[in-house]
């Protein structure tokens, strides 16, 4: 039933971040720091964010599956377990945080650039997709 159907995936997420959203406690925040650029975003804000997020990816996996376009298998599980691991981590490691404030992800790094890492991790796996889709649709047109 799951194979090929990345978008159940996706809206199982749209459902646990929806649920993780109503129980977050909105005193926490959380805090990146970019050079002069100061971001402060609440838990709740975040959840939320990454439901609407994957909703929308959903969304797209479920298009081409019902226009019958065939995404390239490969590209398609890096994208979705890499954005889903990547998801995972970037909640995991501000949950560390957010229990002890002295919590450093590794050997002492800071935790707002690996949170910054993480983001860009997102976003680059996000290109994925975008080939993905550009490469289906003109294998599908010859």
């Amino acid at each position: 039933m799951w194979k090929n159907k990345s978008y159940y995936l996706f809206f199982l997420t749209v459902v646990i971040f929806s649920i993780f959203q109503f129980f977050s406690n909105n005193e926490n925040n959380l805090d990146v720091n970019i050079h002069d650029i100061y971001f402060v975003f609440g838990r709740a804000d975040l959840y939320l964010l990454f439901a609407v997020f994957n909703l929308f990816l959903g969304l797209i996996y479920l298009i081409f599956q019902l226009s019958k376009v065939m995404m390239f298998k490969n590209l398609s599980q890096i994208h979705v377990y890499g954005t889903l691991l990547t998801q995972l981590l970037f909640f995991y490691f501000d949950y560390k945080n957010s229990i002890d404030e002295g919590f450093t992800i590794f050997d002492g790094t800071d935790y707002n650039a690996k949170m910054v890492n993480i983001l860009i991790v997102i976003i680059l796996l996000q290109m994925l997709l975008i080939i993905n889709i550009f490469a289906s649709l003109i294998k599908k047109i010859q």
